[in-house]
């Protein structure tokens, strides 16, 4: 029953897909059509620079180191009293503390205009 509507669910995100592709197919090539390629000047070949990703590498730090280490011994990693006994509000602490350190890095690092630009789009 499972392998059913695992092959279920695969055949109708690949028939969504088709779909979706042939209808907006049109509107895409229109807009293609309509944007001009930056010029040569502008056309580097750096995909993505590397003071964003390093502020992308420290947000999903931030989301991950917590859990990786919110779930083991913390007593075996800091003294008694650094964790109190609570694992969930040092998950929290050590979230908020490397969310700090992002939020830092991009205020020194990106200008104004990309912080509200970044602040906008999420």
């Amino acid at each position: 029953m499972a392998a059913a509507r695992l092959a279920a669910a695969m055949l109708m995100g690949v028939f969504v897909g088709l779909v979706m592709s042939t209808v907006f197919t049109k509107d895409e090539n229109a807009r293609w059509a309509r944007v001009r390629p930056a010029p040569r000047s502008l056309n580097t070949g750096v995909v993505i620079e590397r003071r964003i990703l390093v502020l992308l590498a420290l947000l999903a730090l931030s989301l991950l180191i917590p859990n990786y280490l919110g779930g083991l011994s913390l007593h075996k990693l800091l003294p008694e009293q650094a964790c109190l006994g609570n694992p969930y509000v040092f998950k929290v602490e050590l979230f908020l503390a490397i969310l700090a350190v992002a939020v830092c890095y991009a205020f020194r690092r990106l200008s104004s205009d990309e912080v509200n630009i970044w602040l906008r789009e999420t």
